[in-house]
Order: C-alpha cells, then sequence, then structure tokens
C-alpha cells in the first residue's frame, strides 16, 4: 500500500473528514473517495461527522437566538423607558392625545408587532397618520395601507379617494381584500381603509402610552 494511502486510510479512521485529510497530505478528494470506498468503516464515519456538524450548527445557531432575543429584550425595555420620558413631553399635545385616543377605540392591540388602525372614516386616518409622522418619528415611505371592499365599490375609484384624503401613497397600497357581506349594497361608500407599519419597538411605545393616558385621566 502506498505510504500515503495509508496514512490517509489511518487519518480516515481516527474520524478525520475528506476535507481534513485532503489538506494534511495534500490528495484530492476524488482519490480519497477511490480509496475509501471499499472501507465500510468510511461511511459510518461520514454519518457520524454529518450528525456532529448538525449538533454543531444547532449550538451555534441556538447562541446566537439567544444572543438576538437578549438583544431584542434590551431594546424593548429601552423603548418602554423611553416612551415614559415622552409621554411627559408629548402629554400636553393635541395631536400626542388624539393619536393615542384613536388607537384605544380603533387600533390594534393584539399584535406585538402591528402598529395599525382601521376606519371608514378619512378624518382619523388622516390623525392618526400625522400622529405617525409627527409624534412617531415615522417617515411618511414607511406607512403602508390596504383596503377592505364590498364587491359594488371600484377598487381605484376607493384607493384616489384615500390617497387624496388622507395623503397616502400611491405605492403604499398592499392587496385589497373584496368581502361578500350579506347583501350585495353598499355599506361604505370608499370601503375600510386600514394604514399603519409594523414595529414592535413602536408598539411598547404606544401600550406604555395608553397606560400612562387611562393613569393620568383616572386621577
Amino acid at each position: 500500500m502506498r505510504k500515503d494511502k495509508e496514512k490517509a486510510v489511518e487519518l480516515r479512521l481516527s474520524g478525520k473528514s475528506y476535507n481534513e485529510i485532503k489538506d494534511i497530505l495534500k490528495i484530492s478528494k476524488s482519490t480519497l473517495s477511490e480509496w475509501f470506498k471499499v472501507m465500510p468503516e468510511s461511511e459510518n464515519i461520514r454519518q457520524k461527522l454529518v450528525a456532529d456538524r448538525k449538533e454543531n450548527d444547532l449550538l451555534v445557531l441556538k447562541k446566537v437566538n439567544n444572543k438576538r432575543s437578549l438583544y431584542l429584550d434590551a431594546l424593548y425595555e429601552k423603548a418602554r423607558s423611553d416612551a415614559v420620558i415622552e409621554y411627559e413631553i408629548h402629554s400636553k399635545t393635541a395631536l400626542f392625545i388624539a393619536g393615542l385616543g384613536l388607537y384605544y377605540g380603533e387600533g390594534n392591540k393584539a399584535s406585538k408587532y402591528a402598529v395599525s388602525i382601521s376606519n371608514s372614516d378619512y378624518r382619523v386616518l388622516a390623525i392618526f397618520r400625522n400622529f405617525l409622522i409627527r409624534v412617531c418619528n415615522i417617515s411618511p415611505g414607511v406607512i403602508k395601507s390596504w383596503l377592505l371592499l364590498y364587491p359594488d365599490l371600484n377598487e381605484e375609484i376607493c384607493k384616489e379617494h384615500w390617497i387624496n384624503k388622507v395623503h397616502l401613497g400611491r405605492d403604499s397600497f398592499m392587496k385589497s381584500t373584496c368581502i361578500q357581506g350579506r347583501h350585495k349594497t353598499r355599506r361604505v361608500s370608499y370601503g375600510i381603509c386600514t394604514i399603519g407599519l409594523g414595529s414592535r419597538v413602536l408598539k411598547n411605545k404606544i401600550l406604555v402610552w395608553l397606560d400612562l393616558m387611562a393613569q393620568n385621566m383616572g386621577k
């Protein structure tokens, strides 16, 4: 047996991978594959290496996830702390109180991420849009919108209404949803519009603001 082949077999039996043996002996993987294909032990070693690699990948992923979780926990805690300070700054501002009041009545409070509000009255959404931009410092381009329509409503006409009245961007609209309803009669003239964004940081702040507003108004 060639000395390099003998050494390669020895390394393989010790649990080395093809890449490790290739780097040590400077032998191509195709040659190693030809040598090891008659070794029953080689397949067992391959399976063990694959299993070990998967286990190691899971450990690495777990560490990454743990670090990310700690980072996000700290981020959300800071958002809640900042919200207390910001409440004192904005609590006498009409737009701040109006935005929170609308969110308390009409906003999505169930989701951890969604900061959105739905209504058929454009004035409600116009106020909330201004609240997001002026109070929460959200860029207008980040705000998304989508429509809930009945079959007899023209989607483009409805979009024009909400674009003009709420000052929504045309490219902000997601896919509209059409529902049948009990009767094919118009419930609302331009459908129900939802505007908002996904932000757990902002959601944490808004929930703190709502609690503080309730506490202060209950005194």
